[in-house]
């Protein structure tokens, strides 16, 4: 039936002319009941001026002998609303034998396969609602293929006058390496109608990862068999939902609205920009972002494309899947000892016997072969952590470290110790830790289906033990809600406390008591996330100390926990950390060094108060007669130093109220243990104004 259609339209093809290819569907449509999606339908008039990716060559084919401008992939401003609906399985004929590739770094020689530039099976199903596709499969799905699983992500669909009455479909999907965190991002973009596709084009321009590059594109055959989906509305209904409950976006240069002053080339600086996917900063929950660049322009699909985690899952998932047990069955969880939940403790090459959860979190186990910065991470014996594919493999190698000295006085960093420690926060709980974590957690912040999956041990076809210190994919919006989450305390937006309060403050550098343990590079590392410490001789600018705690993958990827409230990200792969502009500028823009302080009168007395923090050893109250002054300037005189009570803290200056001659300013300066300045309140006054009675 295909080969007569085409037979039959070919004199129509030669004189450049198509006729509306309008078909009855073979499954009878039953228009959805759900609101469509935030910003549809769409407005465009349909009339796009398209020179790549025509109809023409995505019916017939055409020379495919590079990847193409992305932008030919993406949504165009002229888009019209759908007037067809793409329901049921879309599958590829021929992704076995169509591949091109472009390689730009291959430090293990992936080349010498041919089989890893060729896509995995394609036969998944979609459901359409307004101007998305949905795939009905989120997150990570495990193929056939050798090298490769996909993650596939709601697409786009629309109407282009040019396209003779069929539909265009865009979905973005990344490629994820078994066994591994690296993360390749490409789109598909076909044509369908009622009852057939066009063939599918993708290309591959972009990943996160340090050692392997390369674009990979092609032209598929492909085929739809159209179905009603029985559970169809619920998947619209869960993904309006969804996109309802996501952050708003705007562009980085939309900054200068609330910041009219803001240098924007302080976000990225320091980082080499063709190794750079994505950077951006969460600013009242607002995510003010860069597009997200490949290889042949801007990707199409910026706020729908994943990003590996790297050890950023160490924080958000290790870290706050024991926070999350702490606050469920007390803190008493972080001192269980590993042994007596990883029954091949027994059997390590170290001394696990006196190791506790919270120790292990902390890369302080005692278990080591050097204490030098990153040796052992990087060593032969960690490449082979990495590199086995089963529980029984990794978990051997994870214990295989040999003793050095009692837990929780030395920092190591291991990656395989959050591998141990995520299986015995399993056997703990009793079932699936990472479930637990999504259930208990990632669901209750609004964190989308896409971050619902991770990569796992071969076991029963690549569904085992769940890595723990890497292996999760990222959007930008989740990881303005995880930063968020910690910036919140553990708190989600309706007030539920969802991690250990205590834990959380200690992770963030907000408990003097508890600061987890020094690093060889000067950071501190506590509970799976990192801090760094920025004081007046860093940068004048800063007129305190303070510690910026933050989520570190390898190759370049961070999120930072500003004392301001914000959080800068960055996602790229050249193994680049370096973000003490973007400090710099956000303290400039809201100041990383200020708590709030309330004044009020009583009468002549003046009355401050304040909410003792737990970073803070001391408080020095400060008065002034000049509204910008500073904690030790001549004219400041020091009314008070008053010892942190962790609770409401309040000074009463007494007879300094009622004097119209003079006005006074008040500062709260905090210290820390030392006497460093670590916090300093904005300046506030107290006004008196004499009223002369007269006649109107």
């Amino acid at each position: 039936m295909k080969s007569r259609l085409f037979i039959f339209l070919l004199p129509f093809l030669l004189l450049g002319c198509y006729p509306a290819m309008v078909h009855s569907d073979s499954v009878t449509r039953v228009l959805s009941s759900v609101p469509l999606p935030p910003g549809d339908p769409l407005t465009g008039t349909g009339d796009v001026a398209r020179t790549l990716l025509t109809a023409d060559q995505l019916l017939q084919g055409f020379d495919d002998a590079s990847p193409v401008d992305e932008s030919a992939l993406a949504l165009p401003a002229e888009a019209a609303q759908p007037t067809q609906t793409f329901e049921g399985a879309l599958t590829f004929l021929d992704e076995a034998d169509v591949g091109n590739y472009q390689i730009y770094q291959d430090d293990y020689n992936y080349a010498s396969d041919p089989q890893r530039f060729h896509l995995p099976e394609f036969e998944f199903s979609f459901v359409q609602h307004g101007s998305h596709l949905i795939p009905t499969q989120r997150g990570r799905i495990v193929t056939n293929h050798p090298y490769w699983d996909y993650l596939l992500s709601p697409g786009r669909v629309w109407r282009e006058n040019g396209d003779n009455g069929y539909m265009r479909a865009a979905i973005p999907f990344a490629l994820l390496q078994k066994n591994q965190n690296c993360t390749h991002n490409g789109t598909f973009m076909f044509l369908f109608n009622g009852n057939e596709v066009s063939h599918v084009w993708y290309q591959i321009a972009q990943e996160t990862c340090i050692y392997f590059k390369a674009d990979m594109w092609g032209l598929l055959t492909a085929s739809y068999q159209p179905q009603t989906l029985p559970d169809a509305d619920t998947i619209r209904s869960d993904y309006v939902d969804e996109l309802t409950a996501r952050l708003p976006v705007k562009p980085l240069s939309a900054l200068r609205e609330p910041f009219p002053d803001v240098n924007l080339d302080s976000f990225g600086a320091g980082l080499t920009p063709e190794h750079v996917t994505l950077y951006g900063l969460v600013v009242d929950d607002v995510i003010y972002m860069s597009s997200c660049r490949t290889r042949y322009g801007d990707y199409g699909y910026c706020q729908e494309m994943r990003h590996a985690s790297y050890s950023t899952a160490k924080s958000a998932f290790a870290g706050m899947a024991l926070m999350r047990l702490a606050q469920r069955d007390g803190l008493a969880v972080k001192d269980a000892r590993i042994a007596d939940y990883a029954p091949e403790a027994a059997s390590a090459a170290g001394d696990w016997s006196q190791v506790t959860f919270g120790q292990t979190l902390d890369m302080a186990t005692g278990n080591y072969q050097s204490n030098a910065y990153m040796v052992d991470e990087n060593s032969p014996d960690m490449s082979i952590f990495f590199n086995v594919e089963t529980y029984s493999d990794k978990i051997a190698q994870a214990f295989s470290w040999p003793y050095r000295q009692p837990p929780g006085q030395q920092w190591v960093y291991h990656t395989s110790d959050t591998f141990i420690l995520v299986r015995a926060m399993q056997n703990y709980l009793g079932s699936d830790i990472f479930d637990f974590l999504v259930q208990e957690v990632l669901r209750t912040i609004d964190v989308g289906p896409g971050a619902h999956s991770s990569a796992r041990t071969s076991d029963n076809n690549w569904q085992g033990q769940t890595f723990g210190g890497y292996g999760l994919w990222w959007i930008a919006d989740d990881v303005a809600k995880l930063a968020g989450l910690m910036h919140r305390q553990g708190r989600s937006t309706d007030d539920t406390q969802l991690l250990h309060p205590g834990m959380v403050a200690a992770a963030m550098q907000q408990d003097r008591h508890d600061p987890g343990l020094d690093t060889d590079i000067g950071d501190r590392y506590h509970f799976g996330f990192w801090a760094s410490h920025y004081t007046p001789d860093v940068d004048p600018a800063f007129e305190c100390s303070f510690w910026v705690p933050y989520m570190s993958g390898a190759g370049g990827i961070v999120a930072l926990m500003l004392p301001n409230g914000m959080t800068y990200f960055y996602f790229s792969d050249h193994g680049e950390f370096a973000w003490l502009d973007a400090v710099k500028e956000t303290h400039a823009m809201r100041s990383h060094c200020r708590f709030p302080v309330t004044i009020a009168r009583s009468g002549a007395d003046i009355i401050l108060t304040w909410q003792g923090r737990g970073q803070d050893a001391a408080y020095r109250v400060w008065r002034s007669p000049q509204p910008d002054f500073m904690p030790g300037d001549p004219n400041a005189a020091l009314l008070a130093t008053l010892a942190n009570t962790d609770g409401e803290m309040t000074h009463i200056d007494p007879n300094h109220c009622g004097d119209p001659q003079t006005n006074y300013y008040y500062r709260i300066e905090a210290l820390d243990d030392q006497d460093v300045r670590v916090g300093l309140s904005a300046a506030l006054g107290e006004f008196d104004v004499a009223l002369t009675p007269g006649t109107p």
